[in-house]
């Protein structure tokens, strides 16, 4: 199995719209049509198709670098944006980048045809207000805008990413952009504005403010079980030491809730994740409704390529908005293999055990020595090994320090454990104990957990009782063995399910 990858380009933040029985994602695409007098210039918008949500065809680009050189609003490369369908005509927004310095505003560009598209000759359709505008909480706030940039000790003028919502007989529309609060200096937020006819907009104000030094990207929005939920992307390296309650995410989207459409839209610090982990885990989340159920994707960084994700399932689960596994994933399976661990290793050099192992009526045991860990591990038939895509899943009873799976990948093992004593779910490269990724996760000492892992196209994804909680880069080819894994206590696992997937 495959996920989608642009062949000739590098793949960066994608958006997705419905036409009949199809969702087509439009995405950031980099590399051939790099001009050579201005490197910048190198942006152009991708375009596929798919009929099932997985499997992908690629169409031809659109709205290449530079498109009309001699406009200084839209001069070099497109950014995010999003797509609607309004009467089968496709209205394809996008950032417009300045030829000054990249200052940015929204543009659209409409299709008749879906394949050749043309930009609207009144674009741009949004600049910032420079005016105070309202907060949702209360109170006003001014955007930073060209007639007020000089003003502040900011970049350039944020006005990006925006994404359209039916409401009504009309749309609104959001997007990311910079606001002075009244503090000690402008922070991340985000903007509503209100249109009819998707060309006109008005009413700008702000919906979501971060209450830290820090930049928001690429909002998505949507109604699920009567309640709105705003997610965005941020992180430490957006400047934000304080986005999470989890210490070990530095880059997260992370969640905001609200009554209605206007907000305010509000978060839990402690609990407003919706994926994250290290900087090259997954980014730029997107979702779209089909056929009833609402399906998140994001760009994988993945070891060899970026790309699309595999599809989410999104659900509120106890009002808390979560990635969830997706069941149309089934279909893609093999048969289960037959359960033989039959390799034991715990050093790089000498033949050691730190432990032993049962496998009885399938349910397999592992004890360790008091201040050791233990693995056990099967080979991978050579189909699997060679594509590198495989599903691990158990029931996982951990005593100890922790318990979890065993991965060797590329020649090159792994540990995933589940850690009651520090509440986390860690992925370790072994033998050094290099930590790739952690997530902080109310795990207890002898609680019971349901683990699913895919291996697939260089990501490894971790689920938690079918939520996601690790995301990251790392070699899949070779896959030569996986098991499972104790550390410094006892791990029972059962209804153990290994299969590759097709």
């Amino acid at each position: 199995m495959k996920k989608y990858s642009d062949e000739s380009a590098v793949t960066w933040d994608a958006w997705f719209v419905n036409r009949d029985n199809a969702t087509h994602a439009f995405y950031l695409q980099n590399g051939p049509l790099t001009r050579q007098d201005d490197p910048r210039a190198g942006w152009a918008i991708g375009h596929a198709v798919t009929e099932n949500g997985m499997d992908w065809t690629a169409l031809p680009s659109v709205l290449p670098p530079r498109l009309d050189p001699d406009d200084p609003q839209d001069f070099h490369s497109k950014f995010t944006g999003c797509a609607v369908n309004h009467d089968d005509v496709c209205y394809l927004f996008y950032t417009m980048r300045d030829r000054e310095r990249g200052n940015q505003r929204i543009g659209v560009a409409i299709s008749h045809d879906w394949v050749q598209f043309e930009p609207w000759e009144g674009n741009p359709v949004i600049v910032n207000e420079t005016q105070p505008i309202p907060v949702s909480a209360g109170d006003e706030g001014t955007l930073i805008g060209y007639e007020n940039l000089s003003q502040y000790d900011w970049n350039i003028v944020d006005c990006r990413d925006f994404i359209v919502v039916k409401q009504g007989e009309g749309y609104v529309g959001y997007w990311a952009a910079a606001a002075d609060l009244g503090g000690e200096c402008p922070v991340g937020v985000i903007v509503m504005a209100r249109s009819r006819d998707l060309l006109h907009w008005d009413d700008q104000r702000i919906v979501y403010f971060v209450d830290h030094h820090g930049v928001l990207e690429v909002p998505d929005v949507f109604e699920m079980d009567g309640k709105w939920v705003l997610t965005c992307l941020s992180g430490m390296n957006y400047s934000g030491r304080a986005v999470t309650g989890d210490a070990y995410a530095s880059n997260a989207t992370i969640v905001a809730y609200a009554d209605t459409c206007d907000g305010p839209f509000e978060e839990l610090i402690e609990d407003n994740i919706l994926i994250a982990g290290p900087v090259h885990s997954g980014f730029t989340c997107r979702s779209v409704l089909r056929n009833g159920a609402r399906y998140l994707y994001y760009i994988d960084r993945a070891a060899g390529k970026n790309g699309f994700s595999l599809p989410k399932e999104l659900h509120l689960i106890e009002s808390k908005l979560r990635a969830t596994y997706c069941r149309a994933l089934d279909e893609r399976l093999g048969e289960p293999l037959p359960l033989c661990f039959d390799k034991e290793q715990n050093s790089f050099a000498w033949r050691t055990f730190g432990g032993t192992h049962t496998l009885e009526n399938g349910t397999l045991t592992l004890t360790t020595a008091p201040k050791d860990y233990h693995s056990v591990s099967m080979p991978m038939p050579q189909d699997i090994a060679t594509e590198g895509s495989v599903m691990l899943r158990a029931r996982l009873q951990i005593s100890g320090e922790g318990g979890g799976l065993f991965l060797r990948t590329a020649n090159c093992p792994y540990l995933v454990l589940l850690e009651p004593t520090h509440g986390r779910v860690a992925l370790w490269r072994l033998y050094s104990f290099e930590n790739v990724a952690t997530r902080c996760y109310p795990l207890r000492e002898g609680g019971v957990y349901e683990i699913r892992c895919i291996l697939i196209d260089g990501v490894i994804e971790v689920y938690i009782d079918d939520v996601l909680l690790l995301q990251c880069g790392l070699p899949t080819y070779p896959l030569s063995h996986v098991g499972f894994a104790a550390d410094r206590g006892r791990l029972v696992a059962d209804h153990i399910v290994i299969q590759g997937m097709k």
